[in-house]
């Protein structure tokens, strides 16, 4: 099942498996980092509770066992959202080895060793400590819209290959899909409005125009991919339909061939079960003659019952009884006139 995953730590998180693509299991996992910030006196502090990386998927048997999976990131993770050193200062520039994307952890300590946008000591603002926090989760958003616009492409080959590829579970996905997209969406507006509330508390705007920019972008393009949903899965459940009728279509040829076979042998089997009764008309006797000269006869009074069109035929003789009653009722007005 596709809820039958969970990630291996303290807290349990779902980690939702997606359909095949390519030869590769892909697997959607969720992940929660929190953010407290607590003003003591002329101090303050913070606290950022993160998830664990998810390198490891446990599966929950019906037999109550437990399977574990190891987990890969896609594409190797997250595009790197901090500007490029330049060119003159590119050799002069260590890399961060220790970075592992899979870890919110890892990557909040890569970056928080700079400070974030409208960071100040004595007083920081709820949004400095969230910058970092939040371009992780639209970076992984991005990433999101791009697998989805992968399994859309996957959806529409699907659909010009109705009878190799398309089944009904494909119909489940596209609902799940859907309800991924709405779901995404409210996400993505609550971040918007939460980056509105606090942002006439900063002196510096310009870095969070362009986080809400993002945000609209990835916004946009889920309500693209949501209303391509809303015409794709109406198509899919039509071809669906179509298909099922063309399986039936075919089951009733075979029923019909199946009748015709059976309207062979059973006359034929019926008088030779009248026959051996008796001996002589047994294969080899000299009476086995009569087995065929009875037999052909009812098979083929059987076919030409089987043949006729009852209901035409039906029509047919109301016709006539009609236009046989009309010249009855003339006949009997003519013999009266008279």
């Amino acid at each position: 099942s596709s809820y039958s995953l969970k990630s291996d730590s303290n807290v349990p998180r779902n980690v939702r498996r997606l359909p095949h693509l390519s030869g590769r299991q892909l697997a959607l996992a969720r992940a929660c980092c929190s953010i407290i910030v607590k003003k003591i006196k002329g101090s303050w502090i913070c606290l950022i509770l993160v998830d664990p990386a998810v390198k490891t998927v446990i599966e929950t048997l019906r037999s109550g066992d437990r399977k574990a999976y190891p987990s890969v990131l896609l594409h190797g993770g997250f595009e790197d959202f901090v500007q490029s050193a330049s060119f003159a200062s590119f050799t002069s520039v260590t890399t961060d080895r220790s970075w592992d994307k899979r870890s919110i952890l890892s990557s909040l300590i890569h970056y928080f060793r700079s400070y974030p946008p409208g960071f100040i000591r004595s007083k920081p603002s709820i949004l400095s400590f969230g910058y970092y926090p939040i371009r992780i989760v639209l970076a992984e958003w991005i990433l999101y819209t791009h697998l989805m616009s992968r399994y859309f492409k996957y959806y529409e080959y699907t659909l010009h290959d109705i009878e190799n590829r398309l089944h009904n579970s494909d119909i489940i996905d596209l609902q799940r899909w859907r309800r991924r997209s709405m779901q995404s969406q409210h996400k993505l507006i609550l971040l918007s409005e939460f980056v509105d509330y606090w942002l006439p508390q900063e002196a510096d705007k310009q870095p969070w125009n362009l986080v809400l920019k993002d945000i609209s972008y990835v916004l946009s393009q889920l309500q693209h991919y949501n209303r391509s949903l809303e015409h794709i899965i109406p198509v899919a459940t039509s071809m669906v339909q179509l298909l099922d009728s063309r399986r039936w279509m075919l089951e009733a040829a075979n029923v019909s061939r199946l009748t015709f076979i059976a309207l062979v042998f059973v006359p034929l089997s019926w008088v030779a079960s009248i026959f051996s009764m008796s001996e002589s008309y047994s294969p080899g006797h000299e009476n086995f003659w009569v087995y065929f000269a009875t037999a052909l006869p009812v098979l083929v009074f059987v076919l030409f019952l089987s043949a006729v069109q009852w209901d035409q035929l039906a029509g047919k003789l109301k016709v006539m009884a009609a236009l046989l009653g009309q010249q009855v009722r003339r006949q009997n007005a003519e013999v009266a006139t008279e």
